[in-house]
């Protein structure tokens, strides 16, 4: 590595003459010895910053080729000239909004200000700038202060460090600066305003993140109160522009950190206005504001203003009158066809509850004026309650309902039975308290039966919704055991002709069609209903030995509380799985097979273990006012039992049909 230099002669004298800098051979510097470094000039001896020579004054025809080529030879990476650097890039933005072509003679209004600025670059080549930004080391505080101001030509920020001593004495250095041109479509002053804001927030982060030291506060300074209203405001109250700024901004800093400074104090106001002045070392520019090295008591505080004085912002959203209204719409759920998956639809479901339930919570929350946006941090938004789940299920089952019984919905909702010649009469359909059309069965009041089991959900086996649901039990039952299948819908669905149904689902299954196994065919036709029973002893009437089981006794060499246990798990199954299909209900009272005296009947008792229910004969029944038995007098060995007629299952008949009036 050659071309090694030093402000320091002890350094550089460490370093072979052949390997030094051709400007700094000599290890005593002499105070001219300039060095570029990074485009601009250095100066070992002083440790200053200079800038290159700029181009004399142009004698001959300007044209706007001439004018940029001059304006791109300035080179300024931290913006220390930005009051001479962005005037000409001001001009040449007015050539061409004027339309003069790059090799036509400037007008001479353009002419006079271009050789202004030439004046002007001349002046400005000759300022020496410190490159430590200390003039001592006994630091005790340091704070960054950044500046923007925005007009008509352009919008700009400048930052300065204030440095505070051991003595209370405070020293500022210029840091540096940004600017930019306005946009060749104008904007309102306060929008310029807003994107030297922006660009002074950004200018910051950077700053920050140079810098090895961190100081211990950061301000900006503005002169426009719209502005600081706005960042003191909820920036989704504003329209798109302001707001998009406000939220970049409020993500890098807090609206406390923001003050009023007045226009003549504005340091940042000599680069969006530029003009010939006197551009030396001296200028306000390169120290800042006089009131920073003031004490803080001494800075400026910002003016009282009238609301009511003030005009309408027209940067805030026009007032919107929201109505909610419960209206069952047609399409009120996502589209179900364009899902595959019942578990799809359902999330997809709960997922638009959840973000309205999100937006009522928001808008019936007041949110403070300087807050960000407002996050709800008792929710997180990935997640989907079970309630919703359950809701987006109710959902989706009322607009199957809605779509496959029109009619019957209609009829339910006017107190009037169902059409005569309605598929689903025999299911003696009813409306619970939530729209839902549910089947009213025999085992309503049956005790330790599930709710949905008691009153299942009606659904059309033929509507898309339904194939979702019985192709996700038909999955989950391994694409076979279609029994299984039928024996968890029966647990919260009734759907007429349900076997069929779970066959044409089957068959439609593209993993189904590569088995070449026959699938079990069901026994519709046994002589007696199935029990735990048969499957164990032969008979459906025995008093096994009872005691105290677990599954841990599956597991061990005693047979007997092996086959005891199991016993357990059939008593389950059959109340889960046959018990359901007792429960159909005719569409009226008419016919209705009551229990009559002398019919031999089991006295259900949850409180017994299996098997040790007792057996008797109807001895009085008692009637209920609709004209069927409610409470009957049992005969048994133990004695006359009294029992509700929900207690007693029938086990042999004695007499006819007993009709009774509705």
């Amino acid at each position: 590595m050659r071309s090694w230099t030093s402000n320091h002669p002890e350094a550089l004298s460490l370093v072979p003459k052949e390997l030094r800098s051709d400007a700094t051979s000599d290890v005593y510097l002499p105070p001219s010895s300039d060095v570029g470094v990074l485009g601009v000039k250095w100066n070992p001896r002083l440790d200053c910053l200079g800038f290159r020579a700029v181009p004399q004054i142009p004698t001959g025809t300007l044209t706007k080729r001439i004018l940029l080529s001059n304006v791109m030879k300035v080179y300024d990476p931290l913006g220390l000239l930005m009051p001479v650097v962005i005037w000409g890039r001001i001009i040449i933005q007015r050539l061409w909004r004027a339309g003069i072509g790059w090799d036509t003679d400037l007008p001479e209004m353009y002419v006079s200000e271009s050789k202004d600025w030439f004046a002007q670059l001349r002046i400005a080549a000759d300022i020496k700038i410190p490159r430590w930004y200390m003039v001592r080391s006994d630091l005790s505080d340091v704070q960054l202060h950044l500046i923007a101001d925005g007009g008509e030509q352009a919008y700009a920020c400048v930052a300065y460090w204030r440095f505070t001593y051991s003595d209370d004495s405070v020293s500022t250095a210029l840091v540096g600066s940004k600017a930019r041109v306005s946009p060749l479509k104008p904007i309102s002053i306060p929008r310029s305003e807003l994107q030297a804001a922006l660009i002074a927030s950004r200018f910051a982060q950077t700053i920050l993140q140079a810098h090895r030291f961190e100081p211990s506060a950061t301000t900006f300074w503005t002169d426009s109160t719209t502005v600081l209203k706005w960042i003191r405001s909820d920036a989704r109250a504003f329209k798109p522009f302001v707001a998009h700024r406000l939220g970049e901004i409020l993500e890098t800093t807090n609206p406390s950190d923001w003050r009023w400074i007045p226009t003549s104090l504005n340091v940042a106001d000599d680069a969006t206005k530029p003009k010939r002045t006197d551009f030396t070392a001296s200028h306000r520019w390169f120290t800042g504001p006089q009131f920073l090295v003031e004490p803080t008591s001494a800075w400026p505080t910002e003016r009282h203003i009238n609301e009511e004085e003030t005009s309408p912002d027209p940067e805030l959203k026009s007032n919107l009158l929201i109505l909610l209204l419960d209206i069952p719409l047609p399409y009120s759920v996502p589209d179900p066809t364009r899902f595959n998956s019942w578990l799809r639809l359902l999330r997809a479901t709960a997922r638009v509850l959840q973000g309205a339930r999100l937006f009522r919570l928001k808008l019936s929350r007041p949110i403070h004026p300087n807050s960000k946006l407002y996050i709800d941090h008792t929710t997180s938004p990935h997640q989907v309650h079970a309630a919703d789940i359950i809701e987006a299920e109710k959902m989706l089952v009322r607009q199957a309902q809605r779509e496959s019984f029109p009619e019957e919905l209609t009829n339910l909702r006017s107190s009037k039975p169902v059409p005569k010649d309605s598929r689903i009469k025999k299911l003696a359909p009813i409306l619970d308290e939530e729209g839902l059309m549910r089947q009213d069965t025999r085992i309503i009041s049956a005790p330790g039966v599930n709710n949905e089991t008691k009153s299942p959900m009606i659904l059309d086996g033929r509507h898309y919704i339904s194939r979702l649901i019985i192709f996700h039990e038909h999955v989950k039952a391994s694409h076979q055991f279609n029994e299984l299948v039928l024996n968890e819908l029966r647990q919260r669905f009734s759907i007429p002709r349900a076997r069929g149904t779970i066959r044409s689902v089957a068959s439609s299954c593209l993993k189904c069609k590569r088995w070449n196994t026959k699938p079990m065919q069901p026994q519709i036709d046994a002589p007696e209903a199935i029990t735990p029973f048969h499957f164990i002893l032969g008979s459906s009437s025995v008093v096994p030995w009872t005691t105290s089981l677990t599954d841990a006794d599956l597991s061990r060499r005693c047979d007997w509380r092996r086959t005891l246990r199991l016993a357990d798990h059939f008593w389950a199954r059959w109340l889960r799985e046959y018990l359901p299909t007792l429960r159909q209900r005719g569409p009226n009272n008419n016919n209705l097979l009551n229990l009559g005296e002398g019919d031999v009947v089991l006295i259900a008792d949850p409180t017994l273990p299996r098997g040790l229910w007792p057996l008797g004969r109807v001895a009085k029944v008692y009637l209920g006012p609709d004209g069927a038995v409610r409470v009957a007098d049992v005969h048994t060995k133990g004695g006359v039992l009294r029992r509700p007629a929900r207690k007693l299952i029938l086990m042999e008949a004695a007499t006819q049909p007993v009709t009774t009036s509705g």
